[in-house]
């Protein structure tokens, strides 16, 4: 056979694809299992898919394994047991962990059934210990999705069935298994799910439509309410007014349950009849009229110092930063290194610009116009 017969090209790929996937046996211990689809050969671009395909295969498994509760420590995340921990402080570490993982593109869905207590204890009792590949733990764009009712078993899938299934996908289920039991569709008893930070990909387009009466935003006024806001204090955009308007979880809870605000209407302030008007208001609405500010799931202050530290070019200082930003009181020690090294003025300008581009992200979400900011007098 003469050479000019000879199609190098697709003996070299062959060559490659030979030798990955003799590495990724070596990496899996010789148990490896691969069933590939008949393309065409003398394709190119099926060729270099092909490749990019083994070519991942190697790099997470000889990469390594990693489990969530090894990233949480080594960004400084304690894990207390949840024993040892009040409700009130349960509920807080489980901000801390979901707003961490977010920010290691770890993300927990079909969380509803489950109070913030027993969400916390299966974390640390079992999930946070499952491992995932460090090429995909260390990708700026993988993600590494946790779906507390997704592990296949009989309990995940009759909860599956009971709390997130829609009616198709139980009619299909039921079909297919016509033996198995099928709950009658709940409820879940908490609504936590559609407030926990998503991957950006799957974001899809804004939550709602711009309306004509919309009254365009102030972003200062958004980041101001956006500062405002704590655990129990969430703040909202009245795209009616053009202003922010807060509801306190306790009203919110009034407003929700009338018998609850007529226990305690004779003992009750104007102004705290005014504050569950608004979180009623705020509760029934479906006209848009208002819209959620960001939160901390959406601000990451914690990435915003590591970002902030890693931008120095000071190599020593960014090395007391980043240590500062691990372990508990991780804020305050940062703080004291910021004060010490006389930079607080530049670390206030970085998080308010942090705070502003968050804010405009917020408003292109929203279909919500910004109002043009007023030019600066230096004269």
């Amino acid at each position: 056979m003469a050479d000019e017969d000879l199609d190098f090209d697709r003996i070299d790929h062959e060559i490659r694809i030979n030798e990955l996937k003799e590495r990724a046996r070596e990496a899996t211990g010789g148990e490896m299992h691969a069933f590939e689809t008949e393309d065409d050969p003398d394709d190119p671009a099926r060729r270099e898919i092909r490749e990019a395909f083994w070519e991942n295969v190697v790099r997470m498994e000889e990469g390594g394994w990693v489990s969530s509760r090894r990233q949480l420590q080594a960004a400084g995340v304690a894990l207390p047991s949840p024993e040892e921990l009040t409700d009130e402080q349960v509920s807080a570490k489980l901000r801390e962990v979901i707003e961490r993982l977010a920010g290691l593109r770890t993300y927990l869905y079909s969380t509803d059934h489950l109070s913030d207590r027993e969400l916390y204890t299966e974390l640390c009792d079992d999930v946070l210990d499952d491992s995932v590949p460090e090429a995909i733990a260390n990708s700026p764009t993988g993600a590494h999705i946790i779906d507390m009712v997704g592990s296949g078993s009989e309990e995940d899938t009759y909860l599956y069935m009971k709390y997130y299934a829609d009616e198709a996908t139980r009619r299909r289920w039921h079909e297919e298994w016509p033996d198995d039991e099928m709950p009658p569709r709940e409820t879940p008893p908490y609504d936590r799910d559609r407030h926990l930070p998503r991957p950006p990909e799957e974001q899809g387009p804004p939550r709602r439509a711009a309306r004509p009466q919309d009254v365009p935003v102030d972003l200062k006024e958004i980041v101001d309410g956006m500062e405002m806001q704590g655990d129990e204090v969430h703040g909202y955009y009245d795209c009616d007014t053009g202003q922010t308007v807060f509801v306190q979880d306790e009203y919110a809870r009034m407003a929700d349950d009338p018998d609850l605000a007529t226990e305690r209407e004779e003992s009750m302030a104007d102004w705290e009849q005014e504050e569950i008007a608004t979180a009623r208001a705020v509760s029934e609405d479906e006209a848009d009229r208002f819209v959620a500010l960001p939160d901390r799931f959406d601000i990451h202050e914690w990435d915003m110092m590591r970002q902030f530290a890693e931008g120095r070019s000071d190599a020593a200082l960014a090395d007391r930063l980043l240590n500062a930003i691990h372990g508990k009181g991780a804020f305050r020690r940062f703080k004291d290194v910021l004060y010490g090294a006389g930079i607080e003025e530049q670390w206030f300008a970085f998080r308010d610009q942090a705070f502003r581009e968050i804010a405009l992200d917020w408003c292109q979400w929203h279909h919500i116009a910004v109002k043009p900011e007023k030019a600066s007098d230096d004269s």
